[in-house]
């Protein structure tokens, strides 16, 4: 049974052999060193994997305490315990005390570990018979123990005689040195001192501790400190307190993570400062408001954020007001402030919303302006403008004019408030309605030329744009978003060498003035229009759109300080275009978290969410490129820009239902292209809609001129669908063409393949070899051709020429990666995808590859005899528990659940094999591979009836697959039904006809049925293409013996060829000739 199940799970291992073994050595110390080379690289797998190797020439205790140290190391402990104590329940194999020390260190480790003191004394007892004096190490874990029970005083003084620890082994100082490093004993003397509430004791020992920490070691350190400050503070007052919070924040924040151990600590802290909070507010005293916000901000949950900034909203404008208010007069800062306090306990005090609303408006924030101004009435003039230039501004346009003409007719509008209207609406993007209250201005100063140089470029009035830069003075003309405005624009009016003149200018040039020389509202126009031309952005931008030059642009990107989001966008654009992706994606992320609730969100999403959608895509992780197109259509439900790259996500997670859905959209609009077309009818043919198919193919060759090479990929699709008179149609369009291009014959080489149509495909890929080995698309084309060949070394051989010309392909990676499944190959892919996830751990993708590789390896241990039974293999029970995790997080990816039900197979949990499977069919109902392993499943059940069902239904999908046919043949012929296993393994020979299996399957079922002629015949053809098939020769001394064998050549020469066969068997396998001589009765000649 376990046999089976490796054979209907391992195709890929069986189409390359396995030659190589990992790591193979005489010298058992030798590989010793390795394994623990890996272990101390915390390479757990590749350590445990020639550890096996060893088990039976190493001693039984050895063996058993080094895999003690890799379970431990994978997070096993109860499976280290297991290790340890078979090591200890057989003390005469412990040959040294050192060896049984190291045992129990061990166990105590464990025991610590677990916080499990009763083992802990346990293993310290047995400890201390084996030498009667104290050692290093069972003074730190009696520290430890006595810790873990709160007798602080006895761990203090145990403790204390633990400095001095040597290692036993390499393996041991690996697995200890993190847990204890050389601080731990002063790190535990401090802990123990704050619970004793011995404060300034605990500090001593942390300072000493510090002198020669590690930066992980002061990370406990600093944390362990600000906690001795935490613990001064708990008996005073919330006025108290506060230098002693200072001090222990000081020192939190030196702390990049708290998690773990940390976070009770930190909790007990947070809720000392929680109940300030309450005092404080009910106190009304604000002075120390901003410090617990930015506490509870930086540690707190953000539930418990979003309740603090509702509680005093207000804040962060009393930080402006006694910031700008205290500068102009102190004495009105002083009723202002009071105001202020006020609001926060009464949001509807009108003075306090005023003296707000004008700061903000004085500060150019129009929108917190109108916010505080909106509901005040006021007959002051200055009030009145203020509302009125913020309501406008914020887009309440006839309100906003309204209150301006009513200032109007009482006084003149000044220029600085049409200049503010101006900047304000060119700030929200509105440049048409920013130009009227420029206009308005009567003196053409340097801020109109602005606004009016600015307004030209965004509506693109290149030469405009470039005659106010001309007539622009310092310090305006001194600004690097004006020069960068006019570089940009030379450069669209095809002046590149100026361009080029005038930016080297610009960086060559004195720093840009200070924001001091200019008028708050322009300060702010500025940092929101201007200040994102910044000249190292300039320059980047030149370089990469104008000259190509990506190289040079990252140089100018990296010296971008403090980079805003769209600069951001543009750097990791410029890696994607280098193909550097993973760089490029980085980035993205980055900027995607720092924007998550500020204003700019939505608008930077719509930006930046296509890219991660492209740069997964690139990477191939189309599984992570799914969620940032879903929340893009959320946000722009009718943009068809990126709906066509999103369906082919789709395709490629084999989610055609839900591609259709967008086909469907882009048909509606008029947005499909020839492309989107074959997917859009591939679509309809993966979720069995045939019939749809076909009508929507003649629609579209009916009433378009579809390109030849678009006509050659639907002949493909017809194929399946069995449309005659389409292909018909096709066909005779290819003999009418004279000359096609490469990729029309590139095609046209699949398509023959896809008839099994060899001779023609061979003969036009000969004809165009030389070309085709320009690209890597030409590559693959001749690769998918030698693979249906049997050619393996052949299509090996040029992916690997492919990947020279395309290495950031993944697809042509992919395909190396399931064809060379060597185990050394596979080793390396787990140890490199555990890195990758490492660095981005919520990948669906990554650990859907970790999952397959670990499948493969479980198999790889079983065939090699490494795991006697492959449900025991330690990979496979962890490829369980990741797919389980991906497959609770997300419903809707068919693969996920494809491995899943491999994995429950090689378990033995049938039943939970075969929900998984049909889960992956009700997601994608053309999935080739879920229904043939559903049928290994019933085979296994010895129901063929349901097996044979599935079968023919996934040749349905795919009719050329041979490897599918030959499954069929296989169980059709296990139901006697000989007839229909010819038809299908006749197939199968069809479509792989250098792949000597299916010869062999149809010559046993001409042997069942009185055929040995015919039999003969396919066993001939088997040899031809693999002479050393020792099953095809053993077949065919049965049919030469059997007695229905027609005798049409003299007895002798008949003879004469059955002895060649048991010679050639001979040769092969001495054991199965001798088989076969009793199984025929035949006397050796």
């Amino acid at each position: 049974m376990q046999c089976f199940k490796v054979l209907a799970l391992t195709f890929a291992l069986l189409v390359v052999a396995v030659t190589v073994r990992y790591y193979f050595s005489a010298d058992v110390a030798q590989e010793l060193s390795i394994a623990q080379k890996h272990f101390l690289q915390d390479e757990y797998i590749e350590a445990e994997a020639i550890l096996k190797k060893l088990e039976k020439k190493i001693s039984f205790v050895e063996f058993q305490l080094f895999e003690a140290y890799i379970s431990r190391g994978k997070g096993q402990i109860d499976k280290s315990d297991l290790h340890l104590n078979n090591a200890l329940n057989r003390p005469s194999d412990i040959k040294k005390l050192n060896i049984e020390m190291e045992l129990y260190l061990n166990q105590m480790f464990n025991a610590y570990l677990r916080g499990d003191t009763q083992a802990l004394l346990s293993s310290l007892d047995k400890a201390h018979q084996l030498t009667e004096a104290k050692t290093g190490w069972t003074s730190l874990f009696s520290g430890a123990e006595a810790y873990l029970n709160k007798d602080y005083a006895r761990a203090i003084r145990e403790v204390r005689y633990s400095a001095e620890r040597g290692y036993l082994s390499p393996w041991m100082k690996k697995a200890f040195q993190k847990t204890f490093p050389p601080s731990w004993p002063s790190l535990l003397l401090a802990r123990c001192e704050i619970e004793l509430g011995n404060l300034s004791k605990a500090r001593q020992s942390l300072e000493t501790a510090a002198v020669k920490a590690s930066s992980d070691e002061l990370q406990q350190i600093y944390f362990l400190l600000g906690i001795t400050y935490v613990k001064e503070a708990e008996n005073k007052s919330y006025q108290d307190a506060i230098p002693y919070y200072k001090l222990a924040v000081s020192n939190f924040h030196r702390v990049p993570v708290i998690d773990g151990e940390h976070r009770e600590g930190m909790e007990q802290f947070l809720v000392k400062i929680r109940n300030d909070i309450n005092e404080t507010i009910e106190d009304q005293s604000y002075e120390n408001l901003p410090f617990y916000v930015e506490v509870v901000e930086k540690w707190g949950s953000r539930d418990e954020v979003e309740k603090l900034r509702a509680r005093v909203t207000k804040i962060d404008d009393i930080e402006i007001v006694t910031q700008k208010w205290r500068s102009e007069d102190g004495e009105a800062f002083e009723d202002s402030a009071t105001e202020v306090e006020l609001a926060v306990i009464d949001p509807k005090n009108q003075q306090s919303n005023l003296t707000l609303g004008m700061t903000a408006y004085r500060e150019a924030d129009y929108s917190k302006a109108y916010s505080y101004l909106k509901d005040i009435e006021s007959t002051d003039l200055d009030v009145l403008e203020a509302q009125a230039v913020a309501s406008i501004i914020t887009g309440k346009v006839t309100k906003g004019n309204q209150l301006l003409e009513k200032v109007s007719q009482s006084r003149t509008i000044g220029e600085e408030t049409y200049l503010r209207l101006g900047f304000g609406l060119l700030a929200k993007d509105k440049p048409i309605a920013a130009l009227q209250w420029f206009e308005e201005v009567a003196e053409e100063s340097n801020q109109v030329l602005v606004g009016r140089g600015t307004i030209a470029f965004e509506l693109h009035s290149w030469s405009e744009s470039l005659d106010v830069y001309e007539d622009l003075s310092a310090p305006y003309k001194d600004l690097d978003g004006l020069h960068g405005i006019a570089i940009e624009s030379m450069t669209a009016l095809g002046q590149e060498a100026q361009a080029e003149d005038l930016l080297k200018k610009l960086l060559l040039s004195s720093p840009q003035p200070a924001d001091e020389e200019f008028p708050i509202y322009f300060q702010a126009f500025k940092k929101k229009k201007l200040d994102y031309w910044n000249r190292n952005f300039v320059a980047a931008q030149f370089y990469r759109i104008v000259k190509g030059d990506n190289k040079r642009a990252l140089e100018y990107f990296n010296r971008i300080e403090n980079p805003t989001p769209y600069m951001n966008i543009e750097k990791a654009e410029t890696f994607m275009a280098v193909g550097r992706n993973y760089e490029g994606k980085k980035i993205l992320f980055r900027i995607l978290e720092n924007i998550q609730g500020s204003e700019q969100e939505s608008t930077i999403k719509i930006r930046l969410l296509p890219m991660l959608g492209v740069v997964n895509a690139k990477l191939g992780l189309f599984a992570d490129a799914w969620p940032h197109y879903k929340e893009f259509f959320v946000l722009k439900p009718e943009d068809n820009t990126h709906r066509s790259e999103y369906a082919k996500i789709l395709i490629e997670l084999q989610r055609y239902d839900l591609a259709l859905e967008q086909y469907r959209k882009l048909q509606r609009s008029g947005d499909l292209s020839p492309s989107d077309m074959i997917s859009y009818i591939e679509s309809f043919i993966r979720t069995d809609q045939f019939d749809a198919a076909n009508k929507i193919s003649w629609q579209w060759m009916s009433s378009n001129a579809v390109p030849l090479y678009y006509q050659i990929q639907l002949a493909q699709l017809m194929v399946i669908t069995k449309n005659e008179r389409l292909l018909e149609n096709i066909f005779d369009t290819i003999s009418k063409r004279e000359r096609r291009s490469i990729e029309e014959n590139q095609q046209l080489i699949r398509l023959w393949t896809d008839f099994g149509n060899y001779d023609d495909a061979t003969a036009l890929a000969g004809v165009l070899e030389k070309d085709l080995y320009d690209s890597p698309e030409g590559l693959m084309t001749l690769v998918d051709l030698y693979v249906q060949l049997s050619r393996f070394d052949k299509a090996l051989e040029l992916a690997q020429r492919a990947s020279v010309l395309a290495p950031t392909d993944f697809s042509i990676a992919d395909f190396l990666e399931r064809y060379e499944r060597r185990p050394e190959i596979i080793a390396k892919s787990v140890k490199l995808l555990k890195e990758k996830i490492e660095e981005d751990p919520n990948s669906f993708p990554l650990q859907l590859n970790y999952a397959t590789d670990l499948i493969d390896l479980a198999v790889e241990s079983y065939v090699s005899g490494e795991v006697t039974e492959i449900k025991d293999s330690l990979d496979l029970h962890t490829a369980q528990a990741i797919l389980e995790k991906i497959t609770q997080k997300n419903k809707d990816l068919p693969e996920a659940y494809y491995l899943l039900g491999k994995v429950y197979y090689l378990l033995d949990k049938e039943q939970a094999a075969k929900e998984a499977y049909q889960t992956a069919l009700r997601l994608d109902i053309s999935y080739v591979g879920a229904y043939q392993h559903l049928a290994a499943v019933f085979e296994g059940d010895k129901d063929f009836n349901q097996a044979i069902s599935l079968l023919r239904k996934a040749t349905k999908f795919v009719p050329n697959d041979s490897e599918l046919w030959e499954q069929l043949g296989n169980t059709l012929f296990q139901t006697g039904n000989t007839n229909e296993a010819i038809v299908a393994l006749r197939k199968a020979i069809k479509y792989t006809p250098n792949n000597p299996l299916p010869f062999i399957k149809l010559a046993e079922v001409y042997l069942e049925i009185n055929s040995p002629e015919a039999a003969v015949a396919n066993l001939e053809q088997a040899l031809v293409l693999s002479p050393k098939e020792v099953e095809a020769v053993k077949l065919m001394l049965v049919a030469l013996y059997d007695p229905n064998y027609p005798v049409d050549e003299l007895e002798r020469d008949l003879e004469k060829r059955r002895f060649r066969y048991f010679d050639k068997l001979q040769a092969l396998d001495p054991e199965e000739a001798e088989a076969m001589r009793a199984q025929l009765d035949v006397e050796e000649e």
